[in-house]
This record gives structure tokens, sequence and C-alpha cells, in this order.
């Protein structure tokens, strides 16, 4: 709805600063001084154009404001004057065919069309569409075709009229919304505002309901499967609406960033009382991993800005935040710091094998195992099954055959990385039937590079369901290079004869499983202590919930912490390590040289499983992935905890459920996190399985895929949504 002009405070509008400056990294709300309100913003050759409601001898035309950043705003020219009073709700279009520009307006609650050469006017009224109606909005779809969306007096309904060029419409119009919820009706029956999003070929109509002169004015929107409907409400709605000393936020457009980033760009009223006083106000949207939309409105609060105009060639997808879906079980408090993750946009396109783990040497370069699959002209394959319908279980080990892999990935830029194999080694599985990369850390010159044991083999049958590799075997133990990679010092250990003298033969918990240094930074400069610190999954014989697959290479029930002072001498020598123990009646924790005195770090029965850890060193903060794989191939779920010390206490950031929907090997290379501690890139490798046990797997995020997948993402601050 919009006002009387006897409401409007006359006044004017100086030129805009000190709500934000082009380079500040922060802003906040109020974003425009005045009496505004129902902004479009049009995004043309990298500037910014807002129209809205007021400023113009009171609602009498309509005045554009341009920007680079969409927070620090240039008060430009009056653009259009159609010389007749309540001139509402603009929206600007460009046509990209002819390059023309078009304003949809509200004049008299009468909605029609104004044309110009450029965005800053003037444009001139070339015709009306109908009479009793406002806040029209154009709406170009994928395949070129045009819809004009608009509110139909009285009654408030939200109607459709498709269009064949930008000034004529082209069959029947449609009505698609009417007032029908709670929210819609609180003060007045209203739905009106209507604006636009396409995404992944899903229709999103957002729209304000109630009554725009009160403080439960408020937004929502539905979504359909064509522009035309049938559109179905959001069960969250209104996704943005009054809160404490915030009243009537709604009329609205949608916009993106430099960076990909939605952005809600609408008003709020004054005070909560019932009349016109309004300002324009920006905010985040976002989607989560179910595509449902989301927002929430700020007044007063620091946010963080949008990015400003500028190349973003490298975004592949639409930014989103990953809504958290913790069971109710999590035995984690929340963090105090950070409420989850959003994901850029942005991510590699490697197609290789799996099992990345880089670790950061002193050289510069990043050096990480990797195995199942090619790397340019090399193979490997950590499996020693070979299919036999006369041997038990219908296959036999052929000794020889299984092998792990190892590379440098050269470069600064996780989508322009150099990644050369240096070759492959033997890594016999026996009496296992394979045998697979785990810690890995190059420290002073000198690599590292563990190996642990499955069985009994990656496609295991058990009753209606096959398994990958559901037994963990054992941390055989670390051979060693003293030149990056080209000759090797093979472990003393063997699969029988392990480092730690554990078995996982016939499915017997182990409790150092498949274990991954914590990535201390560029040759372990953050080490606490000079010591190593390795976490591990495992389980205990005497479970509680016991399954088939219970301590499989995905799949567990808690996290180990061990450490060792790194050097070729101590690395395979188990009396050269410390094992935490447990916390004494301070809550310090205890360190331990006997094995047998080992105590869990974290436990989360039948909820755990590959786990990896990274300290982030401008947070002063250690972030944990932890990935639970389900039944070891179907869908996974990958969670990130934070602690400022690896002994704990853990809180849970996010809950990452069906991340992939199979991503697994999950961790945060040191070398790829921001300056600021917030951006970094998670690695892993996902959807080995795709389609196993008659379960079909889907691909979220984009550019999850078999190989080394780098997916840029940023932690969200407990002020952020």
């Amino acid at each position: 709805m919009k006002p009387n002009p006897l409401f409007w405070a006359l006044g004017t509008v100086p030129l805009l600063s000190g709500w934000m400056t082009a380079a500040s990294a922060a802003y906040q709300n109020p974003l425009l001084p005045g009496n505004l309100a129902d902004p479009a913003v049009l995004l043309h050759d990298g500037t910014y154009y807002l129209y809205a409601t007021g400023e113009v001898e009171a609602d009498n035309g309509t005045r554009v404001y341009t920007s680079t950043n969409l927070v620090a705003w240039q008060r430009g020219p009056v653009v259009f004057q159609p010389g007749q009073p309540h001139v509402w709700a603009p929206d600007v279009w460009r046509d990209p065919s002819s390059g023309r520009f078009y304003l949809y307006y509200t004049v008299n609650q009468t909605v029609g069309v104004a044309e110009a050469a450029g965005p800053l006017g003037p444009f001139i009224v070339r015709r009306k569409f109908v009479d009793q109606a406002i806040d029209a909005h154009l709406f170009r779809d994928d395949d070129g075709k045009l819809y004009l969306y608009y509110v139909q007096l009285p009654g408030f309904r939200i109607t459709v009229q498709p269009m064949s060029r930008p000034m004529e419409p082209a069959g029947e119009p449609k009505v698609i919304l009417q007032p029908e919820s709670d929210w819609e009706k609180r003060a007045w029956q209203v739905t009106e505002g209507p604006w636009m999003i396409k995404r992944q070929s899903r229709y999103y109509l957002l729209y304000s309901g109630s009554g725009a002169d009160t403080p439960d004015y408020a937004v929502g929107y539905a979504t359909a499967e064509n522009p035309m409907g049938p559109f179905k409400r959001a069960a969250h709605n209104p996704i943005v609406h009054r809160s404490e000393g915030l009243f009537g936020p709604g009329h609205g457009c949608a916009v993106q960033d430099a960076d990909g980033q939605w952005w809600h760009v609408y008003h709020q009223k004054r005070t909560e009382r019932v009349e016109w006083s309004r300002f324009i106000a920006l905010d985040p949207l976002w989607f989560d991993q179910h595509g449902d939309l989301h927002s929430r409105a700020t007044r007063d609060t620091q946010r963080p800005a949008p990015a400003a105009m500028k190349s973003s060639a490298s975004r592949q997808y639409d930014p989103f935040i990953w809504q958290a879906e913790t069971p109710r079980d999590c035995p984690f408090e929340p963090s105090r710091e950070w409420t989850g993750i959003e994901f850029l946009g942005v991510h590699s396109d490697f197609r290789f094998a799996d099992t990345w783990y880089p670790s950061w040497a002193a050289d510069d370069h990043l050096y990480s195992p990797w195995t199942d699959g090619p790397l340019h002209n090399e193979n490997s394959t950590s499996d020693a099954i070979a299919p036999d319908t006369n041997s038990f279980g219908g296959f036999r080990l052929v000794r020889g055959k299984a092998t792990t892999g190892q590379a440098v990935i050269m470069g600064d830029d996780p989508l322009n990385l150099t990644v050369k194999s240096l070759g492959k080694a033997q890594a016999d599985p026996h009496p296992y039937g394979g045998r697979y990369p785990c810690g890995s850390l190059v420290y002073r010159g000198i690599w590292y590079y563990g190996t642990y044991c499955l069985s009994p083999s990656g496609m295991t049958r058990f009753g209606d369901t096959t398994y990958n590799w559901p037994w963990l075997g054992p941390l055989v133990g670390f051979r060693i290079s003293r030149d990056f990679g080209k000759t090797w010092e093979e472990t003393p250990h063997t699969p029988e004869k392990s480092l730690f003298g554990e078995t996982g033969m016939w499915g017997h918990p182990v409790k150092i499983g498949a274990p991954h240094f914590v990535d201390f930074g560029k040759d372990m400069e953050h080490s606490p202590d000079g010591q190593a610190y390795l976490v591990a999954t495992g389980a205990e014989l005497n479970d509680a919930k016991p399954r088939f697959e219970n301590l499989s290479w995905i799949t567990g029930d808690q996290v180990y912490l061990l450490r060792v002072t790194p050097s070729p001498e101590n690395i395979n020598d188990p009396k050269a390590y410390e094992f935490f123990g447990g916390s004494d009646a301070q809550g310090q924790p205890r360190w331990t040289k006997a094995f047998k005195e080992i105590k869990p770090l974290l436990e989360w029965n039948n909820n755990m499983g590959c786990v990896t850890a990274t300290y982030v060193a401008p947070l002063k903060k250690y972030l944990m992935c932890v990935t639970d794989g389900g039944n070891t191939c179907a869908q996974m779920h990958t969670y990130l905890l934070e602690s400022s010390a690896l002994t704990g206490p853990w809180r849970m950031v996010t809950y990452l459920k069906n991340f992939g929907e199979q991503a697994y090997f999950v961790n945060l290379p040191s070398k790829f996190i921001g300056a600021d501690g917030r951006t970094a890139w998670l690695c892993y490798s996902g959807n080995f399985a795709p389609d196993w046990n008659g379960l079909k797997i889907q691909v979220n995020p984009p550019g999850t895929r078999y190989g080394l997948v780098l997916q840029k993402i940023r932690l969200l601050e407990r002020s952020e949504p």
C-alpha cells in the first residue's frame, strides 16, 4: 500500500555520506536518509541505480541514486515526473536487445510504462496498462520471455501479465496470489510489492503483506516451477518481519553484489506508529542447501558490506548458506562465535583420483597423498582384491596390486593449481583387503606418509546391503621421504604388526583409525609446542549401539588424540608417542605414554567418522571436520567443530546434512585460509557411489565430484544471519 502525500515530510536530500564510505568494510541501516520507500535497484555497466517512492515534491516523481557497492549512494537527478501526484514503486528494466530503458510506474493507482535512452532518464510516458493497480515489476526469463507482475485493487491480488515486448501485453493476466495467511492480514488484508528471482529453474516471488503503514508489514515469498504459477507459499513466512526496535520492513527488491551474494534492498518504518515515515535498508538474502530463502532485517547494527563491483568470472553458482540440521542427540554445544558457513559459489575443477590431504611445506608447495584413480599419466588403486567365485566371499587377495600415490600441488590460487604426480608406492595390505593413505606431514624437508588398512572388500555384501570397506584396520606406520617424495624409506611395520599393535580383523575396533596430522600451517609453524598432533577415529569393543559397519573408513563412534615430536627416529616408534588420557580433577588434559590408558577426546556413538583438524591462525582457533558416512556408501553428513585448544571443549559450528551429497575426506588446507580467518577452502572428494543399493546420490553443492574438490566458504559470525 502506498501513502497519501499529506503524510510526507518535505525537505531536501544532501549528497549521501556518513552512512558508509566506498572503502568501508561495514555498513548499518538506515542506508539512506530521507523519506524513501519501495526501492528497486538496477545494475548496469558496473553501477547500481536505485529508484524509490518519495523525495520529489513529496511523491510526485522519481529520483535516481547511484552506487558501485550498494551502500555508498550518490543523489542523482529526477528521472520521472509525469505531472500527476502519487507516483509510487518505480521499477526500471533494460532491454538487452534494444538497449532501451523502461520504467514501470504507478501513478494515481494506474500502472503504466515510460521509456528512456539511459538509466538517468528522463523517462517519457509511453502507455498505461491497467487502472486500479499498483506495484509493477517486469521479469525476463532465461528464454527471453517477459512477465509483468502487479497488484490489482481492490483486494491486493498479485497478478502476472505475459508480455510480447516491453510495452506490449500478450494474452490474459492471471491472479497468482492474494491475502490468505494470518501474517498477510494482521493490519488490513494485503499482498503487494512483487519481485521475482529465478534460481536453479525455480521461481521465487518475493512479496509484502499486511498494512504498509503499520509495524506489522512484512516480507514473504512463494515458489513455482513456472513464472505463471501456481505459486506455493514458503512454510517459514514471513522471512523479514518486525523485531525489537524494528518496524514494518517490506516492499523491496533483490540484487546481487560482485561476489554473487543476494541482497534485499527494502524499506523500514521509523516508528511503530501507523504512519508513512520510512527509510531505505539493506540486508542479505541467502539460500540454504534445500533452496529455501532466508533473510533478517537489521537496524543500527554494523554489518559486513557487500562486495563492490569487480570481475567475478570465477563464480560458478549463486552463493548460499547451508542451513544446519543438527540431530537432537548432538553432544556438542553450539559455537558462541560462529553460526554456520556460506558457500561462496566458487569451486575447483580438478578431475583426478581421490584421497587428498595437503601438507604445507617450507618451500611453499603442498604435498599430498592420492589414490584410487588417475593423476595425469599415473594410476593408483589401493585395494588388493580380485573377483574369485571359488574363494570365500567371492574374492581373493592379490599381492603387489595395491598402491598409494604422492603428489605436489603448486600455486596460490585454488582454482589454478598445478598438480604433479610424484609416483606411487607398493602398499601390500595382507591380510586386509585394502591399504589407503592417511596422516601426511612435510616438516623441515621430511615427508611422513601414513597408511592404514581396510577390510574385507570395497564391495562387501551383508544381507540386502552392499557396503564399502565396512571394517577399519590399523594404522600400519609411516614411510619417509627426505627429498620431497622422490625416494622413500618404507615403514618397519606391517599390517599384521602395526605401529600400535592394533588389529581390525573381522571388524575388531581400533582406536587410532585413519589418523591425520593437525594442520598447523606452513612447516608446522603454529604448533603450540613443536610437536605434531594427530586426530583419529575409533570405537570400543563393548559398544552400546553396534552395527555391521560400526567402524569403517568413514564411520565411527569416537575421536582420539595423540602427539609426537616428528623425526625419522620417532615417527615409527610407539614409545615416542603420547596419548590423550582424559582430564584431571581440575579439567586439565592428561597425557600418557601408555596406550592402554588412552581416552576418547570426543564421543558421539554412530555419528563420527573420518576426522581432520586445522589451526586457523588469524582467529586463534581450531576447526575440526568430521564426516559421518552413514552406511559407507549412501548420503554422508559433515560437521564442523571449533575450539581454542585441541583438547577442547569443542563446539558445533554447523552440521551439513547430506553434504555432497556424498562428500568424504573433508579438510581445510591452511594455505588457503584468508587473512581474516573467515574465508577458506574446503577440500574433499565426493559421490564415488552415486547409485549403490538403489539410492541416487545428487550433487550438492555444485562442483562436488569424484576427485580433488576445493569449495570456497566463509564462516558466519554470530552477528550475521
